[in-house]
Protein backbone atom coordinates (compact mmCIF):
# COMPACT_ATOMS: atom_id res chain seq x y z
CA UNK A 1 0.00 0.00 0.00
CA UNK A 2 1.57 3.50 -1.20
CA UNK A 3 1.86 6.09 1.21
CA UNK A 4 -0.76 8.21 0.11
CA UNK A 5 -3.48 5.53 0.47
CA UNK A 6 -2.59 5.02 4.33
CA UNK A 7 -5.35 5.75 6.57
CA UNK A 8 -2.46 6.85 9.32
CA UNK A 9 1.24 7.99 8.43
CA UNK A 10 4.31 6.69 9.81
CA UNK A 11 6.71 7.18 12.09
CA UNK A 12 10.06 5.90 11.80
CA UNK A 13 11.23 4.84 15.51
CA UNK A 14 13.93 2.70 16.53
CA UNK A 15 12.75 0.52 19.71
CA UNK A 16 12.89 -2.54 21.64
CA UNK A 17 9.40 -4.12 21.59
CA UNK A 18 8.06 -7.17 23.95
CA UNK A 19 5.48 -9.09 21.71
CA UNK A 20 3.22 -11.49 23.89
CA UNK A 21 1.37 -14.62 22.67
CA UNK A 22 0.30 -15.65 25.09
CA UNK A 23 3.56 -18.73 25.22
CA UNK A 24 6.03 -19.08 28.15
CA UNK A 25 8.54 -17.10 26.53
CA UNK A 26 8.68 -13.27 24.81
CA UNK A 27 9.50 -12.69 21.57
CA UNK A 28 11.97 -9.54 21.00
CA UNK A 29 11.66 -7.44 18.47
CA UNK A 30 12.62 -4.04 17.03
CA UNK A 31 10.00 -1.29 15.97
CA UNK A 32 10.86 0.18 12.97
CA UNK A 33 7.91 2.59 12.55
CA UNK A 34 4.97 3.87 14.17
CA UNK A 35 1.14 4.43 13.08
CA UNK A 36 -2.30 5.42 14.73
CA UNK A 37 -3.32 1.92 13.38
CA UNK A 38 -0.61 0.18 14.32
CA UNK A 39 3.23 -0.81 14.27
CA UNK A 40 6.27 -2.42 11.93
CA UNK A 41 8.37 -4.83 13.69
CA UNK A 42 11.15 -7.19 12.63
CA UNK A 43 12.11 -9.98 14.60
CA UNK A 44 14.31 -13.35 14.14
CA UNK A 45 10.95 -15.48 14.28
CA UNK A 46 7.90 -15.40 12.04
CA UNK A 47 4.49 -14.75 14.15
CA UNK A 48 1.42 -16.18 13.09
CA UNK A 49 -0.39 -14.04 10.72
CA UNK A 50 -3.99 -13.58 12.70
CA UNK A 51 -2.45 -14.52 16.08
CA UNK A 52 -3.46 -11.97 19.53
CA UNK A 53 -0.18 -10.19 20.68
CA UNK A 54 0.26 -7.86 23.52
CA UNK A 55 3.00 -5.47 23.12
CA UNK A 56 4.83 -3.26 25.69
CA UNK A 57 7.04 -0.50 24.02
CA UNK A 58 8.82 2.40 25.94
CA UNK A 59 8.09 6.02 23.99
CA UNK A 60 9.82 9.33 24.53
CA UNK A 61 7.31 11.78 25.55
CA UNK A 62 8.54 15.85 26.45
CA UNK A 63 11.74 14.19 27.31
CA UNK A 64 10.70 11.17 29.75
CA UNK A 65 10.26 7.56 28.86
CA UNK A 66 6.60 6.42 29.19
CA UNK A 67 5.71 2.49 29.04
CA UNK A 68 2.64 1.81 27.01
CA UNK A 69 1.10 -1.78 26.57
CA UNK A 70 -1.63 -2.38 24.01
CA UNK A 71 -3.11 -5.37 21.98
CA UNK A 72 -3.40 -6.27 18.49
CA UNK A 73 -3.70 -8.55 15.61
CA UNK A 74 -0.34 -10.03 13.54
CA UNK A 75 -1.51 -8.74 9.88
CA UNK A 76 1.67 -9.13 8.17
CA UNK A 77 4.50 -11.52 8.67
CA UNK A 78 7.20 -11.96 5.80
CA UNK A 79 10.47 -13.07 5.73
CA UNK A 80 13.24 -10.08 4.46
CA UNK A 81 16.66 -11.56 4.91
CA UNK A 82 17.70 -13.11 7.88
CA UNK A 83 14.66 -11.55 9.69
CA UNK A 84 10.87 -10.94 9.43
CA UNK A 85 8.95 -7.65 9.05
CA UNK A 86 5.54 -7.97 11.07
CA UNK A 87 2.63 -5.83 11.04
CA UNK A 88 0.75 -5.63 14.19
CA UNK A 89 -2.75 -3.58 14.33
CA UNK A 90 -3.84 -2.65 17.14
CA UNK A 91 -6.95 -2.93 18.76
CA UNK A 92 -6.83 -1.95 22.27
CA UNK A 93 -4.79 -0.71 24.79
CA UNK A 94 -5.78 0.44 28.32
CA UNK A 95 -6.86 4.96 29.24
CA UNK A 96 -3.14 5.70 30.21
CA UNK A 97 -1.56 4.05 27.62
CA UNK A 98 -4.14 5.84 24.87
CA UNK A 99 -3.54 8.62 26.83
CA UNK A 100 0.41 8.78 26.08
CA UNK A 101 -0.23 7.25 22.55
CA UNK A 102 -1.67 10.18 21.22
CA UNK A 103 0.43 12.57 22.61
CA UNK A 104 3.95 10.58 21.44
CA UNK A 105 1.61 10.65 18.00
CA UNK A 106 0.48 14.08 18.17
CA UNK A 107 3.98 15.42 18.76
CA UNK A 108 5.12 13.36 15.84
CA UNK A 109 2.92 15.17 13.53
CA UNK A 110 4.72 18.92 14.97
Amino acid sequence: MSAENRKHPRFEINQLVELDFERESFVRADAANLSEGGVLCRTEEPCELHSTVFMMMTLSLKGSDRIIKCEGIVVRSEKKGKEWEVGISITSMDGASRKIFSEFIKEQKH
